[in-house]
């Protein structure tokens, strides 16, 4: 609910992306708390629909020490390093072709 309001219909596609993003970051803290680790977390293509502020807060969020293993996928890869890079040294970037993987130094 947004404003007493259903999400879905009140909402713009970034803010319902916002959302949906929080719901899965309350999942991972609860299998986090459950298992007693932090589980692996993967964003694909999570960045669509939201704005540049919205994807550094995000990115900024999960370079924290508070998760562990985190696969991002985005299709702009300048975009990607450029945010990535700003908070975290501690990264490796891939590019795949025809289910090839080839790290990207």
């Amino acid at each position: 609910m947004m404003d007493g309001h259903p999400i879905r219909r009140c909402g713009s596609q970034g803010q319902q992306k916002s959302f949906l993003v929080a719901l899965k970051f309350a999942q991972y803290e609860i299998m986090k708390d459950s298992y007693g680790f932090a589980p692996i977390l993967l964003l694909d293509d999570v960045f669509d629909k939201l704005d540049i502020t919205r994807i550094s807060n995000l990115i900024e969020m999960v370079a924290s020490k508070d998760f562990g293993q985190i696969f991002v996928t985005d299709s702009n890869k300048v975009r990607m390093a450029a945010l990535v890079d700003k908070f975290t040294a501690d990264r490796a970037y891939f590019e795949t072709e025809d289910g090839t993987f080839t790290e990207i130094r």
